[in-house]
């Protein structure tokens, strides 16, 4: 579990950041506000708060809608089900909206189907095509507090039928694979040179291929490995030591930066175009390099975490869907699938000013609300009329241009599970071998292991311009129920993807590869222990858009306070989602996105327990709250500023 020394406190700290600084700022602007017109049509009151310590104190802030109002969510993701949930905690009816024919959003299991002649069943038949990996940590907290809510255990010796399994990260014997060349990953980190990257036959300068360096635990790194510790490590450590001091500090030099960039015009690196494609080929996508390199220092936390002791990553078994179907159970108002958003706007006027949000559904009737909660991807968000809620310049610009990342996953079920057998160069129970072939990586499962009979096998996991050229041979399935069967016939483009992906495995799993004919043969071996396959574009798929935030240069500074941020008139429209988090591209980042969400409505009941005209000053109302308290607040005071804004406009 999670310390006061853990790392990924970082990016808690982060986001807490942004909120102070973005209340510094707009305290900054005007001392004085006028409270919004309240629902008596009166306009806007002389009796303004004098600065921002009494926000909370005068009248005029509205009425709410009639008690039979509801909260619209978008969205049937797992920060749509946290969010509906929470709301049921507090007695606030709701309803989900979900364009998909099932529950899940970017946390996907996809199964195989089953046929007694094409395709038997195995006992684990799936794989995870969305989340499927969960650290032990302070920023994923939300997820295991959720785990805990839900009944999931840890499946220990003790425990054997745990439903959260050990994931595998690394071992030791997991294959490396670069130009043509093959090693152990172990073989790999304690090597210099070991793939002839190096000049003069590769055209990395030699004084980075035999680079060495040590961290403060003694683990010593080479090469690659040595240079992006050399890269990044002073940044982390920096962070980690005085967070108050170096973050400001890193986005004043850098917060404008690509890692391209950085790498190259850092003056104690200066590394040259070569040595900065050699350790992006080995450490991550093709053309990564090109997002923030504070996205990229806040990633290598996570997973390049300089501390000494081991951190524990889990899984579930059965699939990550386990984690939606037990949400589902919690939400007694299941979701509306096959309901597309077309438009959300505030209805308002002063000759009506009973505020309410109009939700509308292709081809459905309009349906009004009291708050809408947008958890789907910004990219979907643009396909939705939102001209009709009024937000700041900043939200919409956010709403254009804040970066998806592209992903694709491959999966296939073979006949055997041959990763784990003798057939291959080392068995291959758990972790994950990488290259510089077209899979680029490729993920063994951390569950059913050394089982007979069918298995699944993640054949390639890749991201950035990687994906993008994968990603076109793909024919995405779409609804969340689609099972091709598994005799369907192969588009031409299907089968060069396929027949890409049998070399590929051949290539990196032939005991002897340096053997034409043996390569051949194992290539042949796959074919026939082929029994179906699933390939899955998320920046090709009309509910996404996108696979998880991945944040460019300048994003953070310019956009991302704003977003987390209500929209609206009255604050009555909410960004929701792993983006608008402490922690995105993670569950966790999901979950609490939630928890903030249902705080501002929450508050928003608490704030308007009687009459505006004439009676008692309105006050935020304090009491034991049965929410979870959201990770972008670092107090309460913090959290209810952060709520009144999206109730007053500047005077």
């Amino acid at each position: 579990m999670s310390d006061a020394t853990d790392p990924s406190l970082v990016n808690i700290k982060v986001a807490q950041y942004f909120i102070h600084k973005k209340l510094d700022e707009l305290k900054s602007k005007k001392k004085k506000f006028s409270y919004k017109a309240d629902a008596g049509g009166h306009g806007f009151t002389s009796s303004a708060p004098s600065s921002w310590d009494n926000l909370t104190v005068g009248p005029g802030l509205g009425q709410p809608p009639p008690s039979g109002a509801r909260v619209a969510i978008i969205g049937a993701g797992v920060a749509g089900l946290r969010t509906a949930m929470l709301l049921e905690r507090l007695n606030i009816p709701y309803k989900i909206f979900e364009a998909n024919d099932g529950p899940g959003g970017r946390l996907y299991t996809y199964r195989f189907p089953s046929d007694p002649v094409t395709s038997p069943p195995g006992q684990h038949d799936y794989y995870e095509v969305g989340g499927m990996r969960f650290p032990d940590n302070a920023a994923n907290q939300p997820t295991f507090d959720l785990f805990k809510e839900l009944g999931f255990s840890f499946r220990t010796e003790e425990n054997p039928d745990g439903e959260l399994i050990p994931f595998v990260y690394g071992k030791d014997d997991n294959i490396r694979h670069f130009n043509n060349l093959r090693k152990t990953a172990k073989e790999a980190t304690s090597g210099i040179n070991l793939f002839d990257e190096g000049e003069p036959d590769g055209n990395v300068p030699r004084g980075f291929t035999d680079m060495q360096d040590t961290d403060s635990q003694g683990n010593v790194y080479r090469g690659v490995d040595a240079c992006f510790f050399k890269a990044f490590n002073d940044l982390r450590t920096k962070l980690l030591e005085n967070f108050d001091e170096a973050w400001p500090a890193l986005l004043q030099e850098w917060g404008w930066a690509s890692t391209r960039s950085y790498l190259s015009q850092a003056k104690e690196l200066r590394f040259p175009d070569t040595v900065i494609d050699w350790i992006e080929k080995h450490k991550s996508g093709t053309g990564r390099y090109a997002r923030s390199v504070v996205e990229e220092v806040l990633e290598s936390i996570t997973f390049d975490h300089p501390r000494s002791e081991k951190l524990d990553w889990w899984c579930i078994e059965g699939g990550s869907e386990v984690l939606i179907n037990k949400m589902l159970l919690k939400v007694t108002n299941p979701p509306s699938y096959n309901h597309r958003v077309t438009a959300v706007s505030e209805e308002f006027s002063w000759q009506n000013p009973l505020r309410r949000m109009k939700v509308s559904v292709q081809d459905k009737e309009d349906e009004y609300f009291s708050h809408v909660v947008s958890t789907v991807t910004f990219s979907v968000l643009r396909t939705i009329n939102t001209a009709g809620v009024n937000m700041n310049f900043n939200q919409r610009e956010a709403m254009r241009a804040l970066n998806y990342g592209q992903s694709i996953k491959v999966g296939i079920k073979f006949k055997t599970r041959w990763w784990e057998q003798d057939i291959a160069k080392a068995p291959q129970v758990g972790g994950a071998s990488r290259t510089d072939r077209q899979v680029r990586v490729v993920v063994y499962p951390s569950y059913g292991l050394n089982e007979t009979g069918p298995g699944v096998l993640m054949v390639s996991y890749n991201w950035d311009q990687d994906a993008a050229r994968f990603g076109s041979l793909m024919r995405n399935t779409e609804s969340r129920s689609e099972q091709p069967k598994p005799d369907r016939s192969r588009t031409p483009w299907e089968r060069i993807l396929l027949d890409q992906i049998y070399q590929d495995l051949a290539v990196l799993h032939t005991p002897d590869n340096s053997n034409p004919e043996d390569v051949k043969a194992f290539k042949q071996m796959l074919i026939q222990d082929t029994l179906d396959f699933h390939a899955f574009d998320w920046y090709n798929n009309p509910f996404t858009m996108g696979a998880f935030a991945q944040f460019t240069p300048g994003q953070f500074s310019t956009l991302y306070a704003d977003i987390l941020q209500p929209a609206g008139f009255y604050g009555n429209f909410h960004f929701a989602g792993e983006l608008a988090s402490h922690h995105h591209a993670w569950v966790a980042g999901a979950l609490d996105s939630a928890a903030r969400v249902a705080c501002h409505i929450e508050m928003d009941q608490r704030s308007r327990t009687h009459p505006t005209l004439g009676g008692e000053p309105i006050k935020l109302k304090r009491g034991v709250s049965p929410l979870p308290k959201s990770l972008v607040f670092d107090s309460q005071e913090v959290a209810d500023s952060w709520h009144v804004f999206g109730l007053v406009e500047e005077a």
